[in-house]
């Protein structure tokens, strides 16, 4: 009998180590399976985290690039609106040379041809009034037959205005208005000029 305890003690030990062996392979087997499963998540993490990375450094390039050509406009318009203004300036600096006389008489003639009234008042910088009277009305009054003609000095750059004696109709033919018309063909040519390679 103690032989038969003896087997069975040692069969247990050996069926225990066998169950035991077996749990640590199984143990082991799993946690290389977590570990697997570990990496995989990782690399996971690690791909979205890149992904996230990459799409938050994207949007801030664009930002900064939308920005910076923001800016780039905003110093673009400042630069027209100056070559603009000091256009304007200089257009009064010419005042006195006969290409502005010149002007100022075809620029009341279109105003004329528009308007279509023999009665009418002419408006203009009190600088132009003299060579106004002296020089172009004359023409005018005989060219187009006018009659009860009146002139006044305004405040604007240069140019001309008429309006009709009644009020109604009013031909803006002043450098002022001519610049506000054509504003925005001016800007793109100014850009173009400045700014285009």
């Amino acid at each position: 009998m103690r032989d038969l305890l003896e087997k069975i003690k040692k069969d247990s030990e050996a069926e225990s180590r066998k169950i035991l062996e077996e749990a640590r392979r199984k143990a082991k087997e799993i946690v290389n399976i977590a570990k697997k499963e570990g990496e995989i998540t990782k690399e996971k993490y690690l791909k979205k985290a890149k992904k996230e990375a990459e799409s938050i450094r994207k949007r801030e390039i664009t930002r900064a690039n939308l920005e910076a050509k923001k800016l780039e406009l905003k110093f673009k318009d400042e630069v027209i609106k100056k070559v603009i203004e000091e256009s304007i300036s200089e257009i009064s600096k010419i005042r006195r040379k006969k290409r502005y006389e010149e002007a100022l008489f075809r620029l009341a003639k279109e105003a004329l041809d528009a308007i279509g009234v023999k009665e009418v008042k002419f408006l203009l910088n009190s600088e132009d009034l003299e060579v106004f009277e002296k020089k172009i009305l004359p023409k005018l009054v005989k060219e187009y037959g006018l009659k009860g003609v009146e002139v006044e000095g305004v405040d604007m750059i240069g140019g001309v205005n008429v309006e009709s004696k009644d009020g109604r109709f009013c031909v803006e033919n002043s450098i002022n208005a001519r610049v506000e018309r054509y504003k925005d063909l001016l800007r793109k040519e100014i850009a173009s000029i400045l700014f285009e390679k």
